[in-house]
């Protein structure tokens, strides 16, 4: 009785360790990145030329467009996955190169169903270069670098270069 008890968990732990490990691996795989975003990004609009990363660090995209509204030539993302799990998830780096972003035809684009309710989140460095906005009739451009950027209702944003 009790052998078969202790054998039971042994092969339940055993399973478990399993999973974990091919979990670890295929989420870490440099293959894993590029498969989700060729089945899923272009559903939603999404075109890129090259994506690289992996699920458990960040990835890099380039030449990344989201129905002709929002356009950059490479665009950054740095985390760690048990942040990103938190009740304020929390992104360690944002890195745009020339990001264009069209508010007039991203406002044409805007599903008037969806939800207003916005996600807390924090980024600790947000770093947009050569970055151009068309408001209405303004063209704006700029670069910045950003350190602890939070939103939770209202923007907070330590330092601004």
């Amino acid at each position: 009785m009790i052998k078969e008890i202790y054998l039971a968990i042994r092969n339940l732990i055993i399973i478990i360790i399993a999973i974990l490990l091919l979990t670890i691996y295929f989420t870490s795989g440099k293959d894993t990145i590029p498969y989700l975003a060729q089945t899923y990004l272009k559903n939603y609009g999404i075109s890129y030329s090259k994506i690289e990363g992996s699920l458990i660090g960040g990835f890099i995209i380039t030449n990344i467009s989201y129905k002709d509204s929002i356009k950059a030539k490479l665009l950054e993302v740095r985390y760690n996955p048990f942040s990103l799990i938190q009740p304020t998830p929390k992104i360690q780096l944002i890195r745009t190169e020339a990001l264009h972003v069209d508010t007039n035809k991203l406002l044409e684009n805007k599903d008037l169903n969806s939800s207003n309710r916005a996600l807390n989140f924090q980024i600790s460095t947000l770093i947009l270069n050569n970055t151009e906005v068309l408001y209405k009739d303004k063209n704006i451009n700029f670069s910045t670098n950003i350190d602890s950027l939070k939103f939770n209702k209202k923007i907070k944003i330590a330092n601004i270069e």
